[in-house]
This record gives structure tokens, C-alpha cells and sequence, in this order.
């Protein structure tokens, strides 16, 4: 729901008026149309019957000039506080991570790297060839190496933690290795291997990813 306020300034005079979100929409002077020690400098008179501000969509400051006094209307609508902000942000960069997992490795969509891996991406792998780890088409390498050894494998993950502009997936990896692997032979056998995987989101991109891994179950 909104909420509008409304005040009314003598001419040439200059006013404050407090809006239900702790802002301050103050000091406009009518004479000279100018703005006073506003403590938001994107908020500006665009002319004398309007003004909008111009830092958040979720806040409209209106005024009017009649009859030698000045109107103001401020109006706010309800705005996301900073820890939902934060929440959200954080649900979008695990929403990112889990695509990494689930639809590059686990069900091929190599094309995908383009579109959630920032173009100098890296991965901080101290096993994994250099070509396998920059950018979105070392991914897609990755990717396809992996498809093609294991056909059937699975990736599961345990827990997702998230924190500012990261997200960590603690995750089990298991199949068959029936194809060979970063220039091993195909074993034929089942295999299962436990790792954590710590992505860095940077502008709705993954940028980093640091990685390790084992082959053998969690105890």
C-alpha cells in the first residue's frame, strides 16, 4: 500500500517533510527553483510541476505552485528493507550455482556456460588442465569430458550455504567411468566422489569457482 503526504510551504520559503521511511525531502525554495541541501543529489526539479526522484522507482516527491505557495506530495511505497535485499540476492546467486551443476554436468546443456558465466570465469582447480578452467568454453570442455566418461553419472547435492556474492555446495558425484577421463583409460567401474564447490557471483555472472574434490564417500 502507498503512502502520500502532503505539506504546503509559504513562498520562497524553504520546508522539510519527513516520509515514513526515515527520508528527508528538504530545503526547496520556490524564488529560484533551486534544490538546498537535499541529501539525495539525484532527486532534482525537472520543472515547476514535477519532480521525481530519480534514486529509487519505489519514491515520488510531486510539487506544485499555486497562488504564491508551494505544494509538496511526497509518496512512498512499501520498500524492501536490507536483509530481504540481501535474501533475495541470495537466492538468485544459489539459482545460478545450481545451473552450474544441474544444467551444464549433470544434464548437458553446454550452452548454458554462455549465458551464467562471466566471459574471464576461472576455475580454481589445482588438478584440472589450464584450458579446462577459463572462461565458458574451458567449461563446456570440462562438461563434455565428464558427459562422455560417465554417461550415467549423478550429482546430488547436500547443502547450500550463501553469504553476500557467494554460495557454497558441499555435493556427491557418482557413475560409471566407461570412457577415458583428462587422458586416463576408462576403468569400467563405479566410482563416487565428494567435493565442495565455491562460487563467486559478480553482476548476475558466475566469476570464480574454487574446487575440491575427492574420490571416496563422506564418512
Amino acid at each position: 500500500m502507498s503512502h502520500s503526504i502532503f505539506t504546503k510551504l509559504n513562498s520562497g520559503g524553504n520546508g522539510v517533510i519527513n516520509v515514513p521511511t526515515a527520508w528527508e525531502w528538504c530545503c526547496y525554495c520556490h524564488n529560484n527553483k533551486t534544490r538546498r541541501n537535499h541529501i539525495f543529489p539525484n532527486i532534482d526539479i525537472e520543472n515547476e510541476f514535477f519532480v521525481r526522484s530519480c534514486l529509487t522507482s519505489e519514491a515520488a516527491l510531486g510539487v506544485h505552485f499555486s497562488q504564491g505557495a508551494v505544494y509538496i506530495q511526497a509518496t512512498t511505497f512499501p520498500i524492501m528493507d536490507k536483509e530481504s535485499h540481501t535474501s533475495e540476492r541470495e537466492k538468485s546467486n544459489e539459482a545460478l550455482a545450481i545451473r552450474y551443476h544441474d544444467d551444464i554436468f549433470q544434464k548437458g546443456k553446454l550452452e548454458v556456460a554462455d549465458e551464467i558465466l562471466s566471459p574471464d570465469f576461472v576455475i580454481r582447480n589445482p588438478v584440472l588442465p589450464e584450458d579446462l578452467s577459463k572462461g565458458p568454453e574451458g567449461t563446456k570442455k570440462y562438461a563434455s569430458a565428464v558427459i562422455t566418461a560417465v554417461p550415467d553419472r549423478k550429482l546430488v547435492h547436500h547443502d547450500i550455504l550463501s553469504k553476500g556474492d557467494k554460495v557454497l555446495i558441499r555435493w556427491t558425484n557418482s557413475g560409471t567411468n566407461t570412457g577415458p577421463l583428462f587422458g586416463n583409460p576408462p576403468t569400467g567401474k563405479t566410482y563416487v566422489a565428494t567435493g565442495f564447490d565455491l562460487f563467486r557471483i559478480s553482476n548476475g555472472k558466475i566469476k570464480e569457482l574454487w574446487q575440491q574434490y575427492n574420490f571416496a564417500p563422506w564418512p
